[in-house]
């Protein structure tokens, strides 16, 4: 079966570059051996700590999306570093459980998507995403949420 190639705007004719950001080596390997496994073509970096996150950011300089995990409570503090200090990589959450994640975490990334999610959601949210970076700009308030729904559904304007 032939896979679509996803490139973005930014990086030309390469393949998304995508940093892994966890504090917990088991669940960071798990999540890079399932988007390796669906997008071998994909270059993935990794960190454990936001620190560690910002250096690999600055150093590589074109990343497409970062996905993070809850970081011991850091992950608000990379979310809002990244939408600030490089305000065009896709943000992705990826939590035990989005109804738990902070309303700062989720309004910080573009998608929340569930630790407990199939491996084929995950890579459909990411390739979504990288689908959606090769598309004229969106409103900065399109942030999208999935997995288990995390209460009463909202509508909200945008």
């Amino acid at each position: 079966m032939a896979r679509e190639s996803l490139r973005t705007t930014d990086r030309g004719d390469h393949p998304p570059r995508l940093l892994i950001v966890d504090d917990d080596p088991l669940t960071q390997g798990r999540v890079r051996r399932v988007i390796q496994a669906a997008r071998p073509s994909w270059e993935l970096l990794r960190a454990e700590t936001v620190e560690a996150a910002l250096r690999e950011l600055a150093a590589w300089g074109s990343v497409d999306a970062v996905l993070t995990g809850e970081l011991s409570g850091g992950c608000i503090q990379l979310l809002d570093a990244v939408r600030t200090r490089f305000p065009n990589i896709t943000r992705i959450l990826h939590v035990e459980s989005p109804s738990r994640a902070s309303r700062t975490a989720s309004a910080n990334s573009h998608a929340t998507v569930s630790a407990d999610a199939p491996t084929d959601e995950l890579v459909g949210v990411l390739d979504r995403l990288m689908s959606d970076r090769q598309r004229p700009s969106r409103s900065p308030s399109g942030v999208r949420s999935l997995g288990p729904p995390a209460g009463p559904e909202r509508k909200t304007s945008g």
